[in-house]
């Protein structure tokens, strides 16, 4: 029996110490994502480019109530406004 609870409250702090972690790294990325240059999202991989369009759709939600663009939507839009203009903020390739 206090198998089981120890078990369950080493089950309980691990989830609870990912959830805090996953709250601390979150908000520092999305700070980036108006400092992020054209240049920067092209570098990444297509792993870094979600993260990134997530973070976008976060940050664009805060700013402007019930206006969201859906992922392929910013991905269409960055991708063409940042042809050949790599210096551009990703936030005013958006606008």
């Amino acid at each position: 029996m206090n198998y089981r609870i120890s078990t369950v409250r080493a089950a309980a702090r691990i989830f609870a110490a990912s959830t805090a972690l996953a709250f601390v790294t979150a908000p520092a990325f999305a700070q980036t994502v108006d400092a992020m240059t054209c240049a920067d999202f092209a570098t990444q991989d297509s792993t870094g480019q979600t993260q990134t369009i997530a973070a976008v759709q976060a940050f664009t939600s805060q700013q402007q109530a019930g206006q969201q663009l859906m992922s392929n939507e910013i991905f269409s839009q960055l991708t063409t406004n940042c042809a050949g203009h790599d210096d551009m903020m990703i936030m005013d390739a958006l606008k």
